[in-house]
């Protein structure tokens, strides 16, 4: 019977181990806004933290080491992220819903350590709505629907 209680206590210690893997170090009082997304052609994660000191741009590998990072002064609060997308392993491109009207996109460049920003005029017309934007294959796809489709 002590067998089976003590088996039962070290049960719940095994199954919920955890590991540290990497840390970074951001103090989480000064984090005003964040985002992440995964590159899958290069198992690397880019993390975007606006903080009080601007926008930290960090790139991690499969295990959580950062293997590049850069601090830009952020100019102008944008919150509406939704997508990005990639063509090599040193540049990604982020997409952010400036008004109904313009989509700003941040070419984030990990090998010059800097970010140039672009304005599209927003593809989606007065009679659509957007109902879901996603990245898949590291290409941004968004879904729409037309207002009167009863979506």
């Amino acid at each position: 019977m002590k067998k089976i209680i003590i088996l039962l206590l070290l049960i719940p210690k095994i199954l919920l181990s955890q590991e540290l893997i990497g840390t970074i170090d951001i103090n989480l009082n000064d984090i005003k806004n964040y985002c992440q997304f995964e590159d899958q052609s290069n198992d690397a994660t880019v993390f975007l933290i606006e903080t009080k000191d601007g926008l930290n741009a960090l790139k991690t590998n499969d295990k959580f080491e950062v293997t590049n990072k850069f601090i830009i002064k952020k100019e102008d609060d944008l919150t509406d992220y939704f997508g990005f997308s990639t063509d090599n392993s040193e540049q990604y491109y982020t997409y952010w819903k400036k008004n109904n009207k313009i989509i700003e996109i941040q070419t984030i460049d990990f090998a010059n350590k800097s970010i140039q920003k672009s304005e599209i005029e927003n593809p989606i017309e007065n009679n659509e709505r957007m109902i879901n934007a996603f990245s898949y294959n590291n290409l941004l796809h968004i879904i729409t629907a037309t207002k009167n489709s009863g979506l």
